[in-house]
């Protein structure tokens, strides 16, 4: 095996060789020889990979050797003066850097990996941000092909005439938004409303007949109107395509985003928003009803007695729809209703 040997001021690269009775160092004509009976064996240099070999026969000379078969040579295993040293030696971390920066490589990659999932939300409206409207108004087109095609909108002018009643002030409270809203009223006898990107919003008969007052109505819309505004639907259908395809898209790859977005009419069917998303539209949508100068409790008001009549009447919770799509939930009650005590008016809204 190969070896070298140390002296002050001198170095010589040669052979190591192993006898029952002693190691044997051969560097051309020159041999140092040290007896296995007393010698001390340590270990040293880079990552403890050399093994270095003194015997007081030979004073001042260390010979040293990176081979680790030595430590397994029978003739060194089986010495009754070199077993116990040898079971004591220090392990050789060979390959220890190599472990060090596999550790130090995976940690970075799952720090990215932890933060694009904290940051997804950040991402997907950055994403959103990027993609034209004209996007959203086409696959808003589609789910209205759809819904247009099982023959449930309803054609009441009457009905019709009381949406718009309602919701004109609102959209001009909104002023430019780069969307075109149009409401469609099917024919439904759940209570139930609903958005789409681009524009379109559904409301069905059963909500209009259980709503009490106008302002109930308009605290749904401008609600519904919100998510439109904060692209909810788009944004959920991105969120939906997964985290490869999200980091696909930020590198510049668009083809597997723009194949889930082609069939976002399906996806649109089966979403449900957020409880972020849901606050953000609650939010946007009291300040269009306060542009509005309408009174903004009806949004309080009519989830809060959908609520009460879906406790009392345990058996109408089908037909409660707008309860599962948009979760009426205690926190986001109680938002409203600090929203509304921190009004500075309380009176002096439009009468619908």
């Amino acid at each position: 095996m190969n070896a070298k040997a140390f002296t002050q001021g001198r170095s010589l690269n040669g052979t190591l060789e192993v006898t029952p009775e002693l190691v044997r160092f051969t560097a051309g004509a020159e041999t140092i020889e040290m007896p296995l009976s007393g010698l001390q064996l340590t270990r040293g240099g880079h990552n403890n990979e050399h093994i270095f070999l003194e015997h007081a026969a030979q004073p001042g000379w260390s010979v040293a050797t990176n081979d680790p078969q030595l430590l397994k040579h029978p003739n060194v295993v089986g010495h009754p003066d070199l077993a116990p040293s040898v079971r004591t030696l220090p392990r050789e971390h060979r390959g220890r850097g190599l472990g060090v920066a596999a550790l130090i490589l995976i940690g970075l990659l799952l720090g990215i990996v932890i933060g694009l999932v904290a940051a997804r939300a950040w991402i997907v409206e950055k994403i959103a941000d990027r993609i034209p409207v004209s996007w959203e108004v086409q696959m808003g087109e589609q789910f209205f092909s759809q819904i247009q095609g099982e023959g449930k909108l309803v054609a009441d002018a009457d009905r019709s005439n009381r949406v718009a009643t309602i919701t004109r002030p609102l959209l001009e409270a909104i002023g430019q938004t780069g969307y075109t809203f149009r409401f469609h009223i099917i024919s439904d006898t759940n209570i139930n409303a609903f958005a789409v990107p681009g524009g379109h919003i559904f409301i069905h008969t059963g909500l209009l007949a259980a709503a009490d007052t106008p302002e109930e109505i308009a605290g749904v819309l401008g609600h519904e109107i919100a998510h439109i505004t904060e692209r909810h639907g788009f944004r959920s259908i991105i969120n939906a395509a997964g985290l490869y395809l999200i980091v696909q898209f930020l590198f510049g790859d668009t083809s597997g985003l723009a194949a889930v977005l082609a069939d976002g009419s399906q996806l649109l069917l089966r979403q449900s928003y957020s409880r972020e998303f849901e606050r953000e539209a609650d939010d946007a949508g009291w300040q269009y009803l306060l542009k509005a100068n309408i009174d903004p409790r009806g949004m309080i008001r009519f989830f809060d007695r959908l609520k009460t009549e879906e406790q009392r009447y345990p058996q109408l919770s089908g037909s409660l729809q707008l309860l599962n799509t948009h979760p009426a939930t205690d926190e986001r009650m109680k938002r409203l209703e600090e929203k509304w005590k921190k009004l500075d008016r309380k009176d002096g809204f439009r009468k619908l």
